[in-house]
């Protein structure tokens, strides 16, 4: 391997022992370690998720309308209802617009 070589391999494809060429260098080393790793996201999303649906549903909403969707609705009608409040009051909006 000449010095230009070893130069241009970064660390992570040179521990796998691949030379990238062009584009991006592997990650992973295999479909299966991706898929790990991408599934380990997935969970951790899900978990992140369903602890800020149980702080929603623990909140206090100053709409009495948007107060029950949050407490007799699914989660995705209560997703659907945060995501139209939000939209409606702080979609693309600077701070001075808020007050």
């Amino acid at each position: 391997m000449t010095t230009r070589e070893s130069a241009d391999i970064p660390p992570k494809a040179a521990l796998l022992g691949k030379n990238p060429g062009r584009g991006r260098p592997p990650v992973h080393e295999n479909e299966a370690a991706k898929q790990r790793v991408h599934r380990a996201a997935r969970r951790e999303r899900a978990v992140l998720v369903d602890a800020l649906l149980h702080a929603v549903r623990n909140a206090h909403w100053d709409e009495p309308g948007l107060q029950a969707v949050i407490q007799e609705g699914d989660d995705a009608a209560l997703l659907r209802a945060l995501t139209d409040y939000y939209k409606q009051r702080h979609w693309m909006c600077r701070r001075s617009d808020l007050s």
